[in-house]
């Protein structure tokens, strides 16, 4: 069997502590002012978040290629339709 480089992407969260005069200005300042907020040093990665990053990794295993159609479907709540996730419209 052959060792494969996979480049994958996930998400976490955490919650950060503002100072501001209102919710919705701390809100805004966390949106807006990211580089002025201290990453939290306690999060969790989000259930079900990691993705491989397809033609990545084709580059960075090269002589190999993905078949035809490797990329997986995802169902699309909001119009409830199966959907190619990664194929451009």
């Amino acid at each position: 069997m052959e060792k494969f480089k996979i480049p994958v992407t996930w998400e976490v969260c955490g919650e950060v502590e503002v100072e501001a005069e209102s919710l919705d200005e701390a809100v805004e300042m966390v949106d807006f002012d990211p580089d002025e907020i201290t990453v939290p040093e306690k999060w969790e990665i989000v259930e079900g978040s990691l993705n491989a990053n397809y033609e990545l990794a084709e580059i960075l295993n090269p002589g190999h290629k993905l078949s035809e159609e490797p990329y997986p479907s995802e169902i699309d709540l909001s119009r409830g339709i199966e959907k190619d996730i990664h194929k451009k419209d």
